[in-house]
């Protein structure tokens, strides 16, 4: 740290990486896939230690897209999000002892998910996961507690000290979301989840309405 000295690579990841500390000395690293004859593969997690690999994992059916911790600390664990549509809940070695799933879209596949956050000063096992079709939910282990639809792609979400999280939309907002009723009672908060609530049917609609047949093509029926 005082010299910005390189002292060690970890080479030969597939593509991009996302990385995260799980300890003084212990990494998780995660890549996003390559391609093999003409299909995405590879899409590998690695635990290192003292820059030594210590396990390689290949769990996930897409991209890895984020990695995040559990809890107020490192003993909890981690999450993994993924192009598979789904968020798996990790043991520091990697290894899984849970998968939840995002809803399918319209035309019945799963959405890309981007992003995911473990919540601090909650359970142990409390986190949030976003997607690519804007969908966003509050999860504590493998039960979904809540549904926090955005009208746009949720590209990120970064949980805060105190147990609440924000997220980073592509309609260029950024919303904090609070369990505080101190925060719930402020002028406007209710107002904001309705409009919010308001924006995500005014983006169904306006989907159902460019999927739906026009006038012209209903007169030629």
């Amino acid at each position: 740290l005082a010299t910005g000295d390189v002292v060690q690579d970890l080479p030969d990841h597939e593509n991009g990486v996302s990385v995260l500390a799980l300890g003084a000395s212990t990494i998780a690293t995660a890549s996003t896939g390559e391609k093999v004859n003409d299909s995405p593969a590879n899409f590998k997690l690695r635990i290192w230690d003292m820059g030594a690999k210590s396990a390689e994992i290949m769990d996930h059916g897409g991209s890895i897209r984020g990695l995040s911790l559990l809890g107020n600390g490192s003993t909890s664990g981690f999450i993994s999000c993924s192009n598979d549509g789904g968020v798996k809940i990790r043991s520091l070695n990697g290894a899984e002892y849970g998968t939840v799933v995002h809803d399918p879209q319209a035309d019945g596949t799963l959405p890309l998910v981007l992003a995911c956050a473990g919540l601090k000063n909650a359970t142990q096992t409390e986190f949030v996961s976003g997607a690519e079709d804007g969908s966003c939910f509050v999860w504590e282990g493998t039960n979904r507690r809540q549904n926090l639809a955005h009208p746009s792609t949720v590209w990120c979400i970064c949980p805060l000290e105190n147990g609440d999280f924000v997220t980073g939309s592509e309609d260029g907002v950024l919303r904090v979301f609070s369990r505080s009723e101190t925060w719930q009672s402020i002028a406007g908060a209710d107002a904001r989840m309705v409009k919010l609530s308001d924006d995500v049917e005014a983006v169904k609609a306006a989907r159902r309405a460019r999927s739906a047949p026009s006038a012209s093509d209903v007169a030629k029926y």
